[in-house]
């Protein structure tokens, strides 16, 4: 027996009645989060949550609405209050009446009044299996209170300049995605992993600095902690008696663990709705060189690495692997179905949204494919090189989408020679993304610590402008 499927369906059978396309999106997670301060228990957190939102296609508009109530007279009330917001939008009745218990999103745009609501949904497929990617042993509570212990205690065991290690954590994620429509997909997926990060603290005379890293892994027995305890220390202490960095332009080895930020300010521009608002500083470059002959840049959504290992969009498309980039040249754009339809190309699968939000776009995991040279080969070749270690305080403060240019307070080492002369900071890197992708010399061997839905090794930019002290 099947409650949702069976509520869903009665949904499906008004929504025909309607002329309407009807699309349910469900996220269910479970949560435990442990983590120690001072050698003492801070946190043990068990979180669960489970939500569905509709997605209803009328005459042109599309209106959403959630729940966190699967009964069937909450799930009805949800699909007609996502009914409700599409009518309005398409009538211009403005906002709909009635309040939504659960929270409604707001109303989209409704771009494609040609569309039939039929092709704004998905068909059904076949989907990749992903269980083989996760271990079904499940640890004892008492195993994962040890690893939270030991990313505090095994970290401040390396050096007795480590005063602190403020932020640290052990996380267990499982989370169920379910995507059902009125076109007969009912596409499902779980997946479970294992992450945990030590952030320390390390002081010497009047200087303080901090540094960490962290674990990701869908596989509890082949966790490694003391590895992680004994980098985050060791970076923190790299950083101890770092010098202000002269002001001027600099080549750069960016790293691997900061070459995702990079990467960010690129992702929206390589978004069909960005290029169809006309934001998009890649729109029309289809077939153009974008960036140096030895950058390649690929979706990957089966790379296990990733924490955007997906088998299918929010839509219900099968997920693909998909060639953003090939030898600097522009390859295609990420689409869903509406906007594959209006720039006329195959859609791509990156439909994303929750069940609380509107549709929107999104990667899976973006792999850039690596080189051959090591970390010592790509300082070694040149003079003085700074490695861009560190950027402070985000992105939102110093990059401007609209130009894509940036400005950003960093900190790293200078390299000459292949020699590291220390530590450097107060100073800022100014760019902008796209040229940065034009200046892309070579790109190392080894990837940054897997977690993150960007994969990509380091990378040597012939040269960044650098404000420092």
């Amino acid at each position: 027996m099947d409650p949702v499927k069976e509520s869903f369906e009665e949904v499906c059978r008004l929504a025909q009645k309607e002329g309407a396309g009807v699309e349910l999106l469900i996220h269910e997670s479970e949560n435990l989060k442990i983590s120690y301060q001072k050698k003492k228990l801070d946190k043990y957190e068990m979180t669960t949550s489970r939500q569905g939102g509709f997605r209803v296609l009328w005459g042109g508009g599309q209106g959403y609405a959630s729940t966190e109530n699967f009964s069937p007279q909450a799930l009805l009330h949800s699909y007609q209050e996502a009914l409700s917001n599409a009518k309005a939008l398409v009538l211009g009745a403005g906002e709909s009446s009635g309040a939504d218990p659960s929270g409604v999103g707001p109303v989209s745009r409704g771009e494609s009044p040609a569309a039939s609501p039929e092709s704004l949904l998905a068909q059904p497929a076949e989907y990749r299996n992903l269980d083989h990617l996760q271990s079904d042993e499940q640890p004892s509570l008492e195993a994962q209170r040890q690893v939270a212990e030991w990313l505090e205690s095994k970290t401040l065991e390396v050096d007795p300049r480590l005063t602190h290690v403020p932020y640290t954590a052990y996380v267990e994620s499982r989370w169920k995605r379910r995507l059902l429509n009125s076109n007969g997909v009912d596409a499902q997926s779980s997946l479970r992993s294992f992450f945990g990060y030590a952030h320390a603290l390390a002081k010497q005379d009047d200087q303080t600095k901090s540094d960490g890293d962290s674990f990701f892994s869908r596989d509890f027995s082949k966790i490694q902690v003391e590895p992680v305890c004994q980098s985050a220390a060791q970076r923190a202490l790299s950083r101890l008696g770092a010098r202000p960095l002269p002001t001027g332009t600099y080549p750069v080895l960016i790293d691997r663990e900061e070459v995702p930020s990079f990467i960010s300010m690129l992702l929206s521009h390589l978004s069909a709705q960005e290029v169809l608002d006309e934001k998009s500083l890649l729109k029309g470059k289809v077939g153009q060189k974008v960036a140096a002959s030895i950058l390649n840049l690929l979706d990957d959504p089966f790379d296990e690495r990733g924490s955007g290992l997906r088998s299918f969009d929010s839509e219900g498309t099968p997920s693909r692997p998909l060639t953003l980039i090939q030898e600097g040249v522009l390859q295609s754009y990420f689409t869903n179905l509406e906007t594959a339809q209006r720039l006329g190309v195959a859609n791509t699968g990156h439909a994303l949204r929750s069940p609380s939000s509107q549709m929107s776009i999104g990667p899976s995991n973006i792999v850039v494919q690596s080189g051959e040279e090591s970390f010592a080969d790509l300082v070694g070749g040149k003079g003085k090189v700074v490695h861009l270690s560190t950027l402070n305080g985000g992105l939102h403060a110093g990059y401007k989408a609209s130009t894509g240019d940036f400005s950003l307070p960093a900190e790293g080492f200078l390299y000459e020679g292949g020699k590291n002369l220390g530590p450097v900071d107060q100073f800022v890197v100014s760019g902008n993304i796209l040229d940065l992708l034009m200046k892309i010399e070579k790109i190392g061997r080894d990837y940054n610590s897997p977690g993150s839905n960007i994969l990509s090794p380091d990378w040597l930019i012939s040269e960044l402008s650098f404000a420092g002290g």
